[in-house]
């Protein structure tokens, strides 16, 4: 069994301004959790990933006196050359689902940095208070600002008119596998089929690549999402209790 591992988080700790880690491991008890904390004075935010079936760590953390701030969970679709039916109920796209690849730019318009948002109304970086105002908003604008420079390689999906997008995806490849970044349906489009559409043109675009799995890390509160992706043929991979310590 791997020692638990605490991992100072350059690129968090830039954006927030101010030091960032992440804490994993298995069977963590409190001395070692403070040992590793207290070795650690720049770190002022960790991350500290638990798996769920893992009782010791979770009574470590709650003896620190903390809550989850995310339940996560990783969802997976295998697509190297196996055909699976995709669902044949619910509403059939209309005709503004056509998925359209948007193309690079500096800078992302008020609708699809809305959709970036609206993807993320259920993430610890949005519901934990301790952060700093704004933080959250800033944050998937960034994200959605890189993945449109495409310098990762990313594409990024829409469906509706160019500058009143009604949905969104982004995608990476990280061969062999792709992964789902953002994703997101305006509320005025929902139940039209666009978030199957959207898998759809992301399956097709992760095939292209030679990726076999497709990969999506949302939250379990957001049940929407996780509805969407078993009802489209992903399968539950792996499931983290998210808690963030700060100093």
């Amino acid at each position: 069994m791997k020692p638990p591992v605490l991992q100072p988080l350059p690129w968090d700790s830039a954006f927030f301004g101010f030091g960032v880690g992440q804490l994993s491991g298995h069977e963590i008890s409190p001395a070692q959790a403070q040992e590793l904390l207290t070795a650690a004075p720049a770190l002022r935010l960790v991350y500290w990933l638990v798996d769920p079936a893992d009782a010791l760590t979770q009574a470590t953390a709650e003896q620190a006196g903390l809550s989850p701030v995310d339940h996560k969970l990783t969802f997976e679709r295998r697509i190297g050359g196996i055909s699976y039916p995709r669902p044949m109920s619910g509403p059939a796209a209309t005709a503004d689902g056509a998925v359209k690849q948007v193309p690079p730019s500096p800078e992302p318009g008020p609708a699809l940095a809305a959709l970036a948002r609206r993807s993320g109304v259920w993430s610890r970086f949005r519901l934990d208070p301790r952060l700093p105002a704004g933080s959250f908003e800033r944050l998937y604008d960034t994200w959605l600002r890189q993945d449109l420079h495409a310098d990762n390689g990313a594409v990024v999906l829409a469906t509706g008119e160019a500058g009143h997008e009604t949905g969104l995806l982004t995608l990476t490849p990280n061969l062999p596998v792709a992964s789902i970044g953002l994703l997101a349906v305006a509320e005025t489009a929902q139940r039209r089929g666009l978030g199957r559409q959207l898998l759809a043109a992301a399956e097709a675009q992760a095939r292209r690549w030679g990726a076999d799995t497709l990969r999506v890390v949302t939250q379990r509160a957001n049940r929407p999402a996780c509805a969407l992706y078993q009802q489209y043929g992903f399968e539950l991979r792996r499931e983290q209790l998210v808690y963030h310590w700060w100093r």
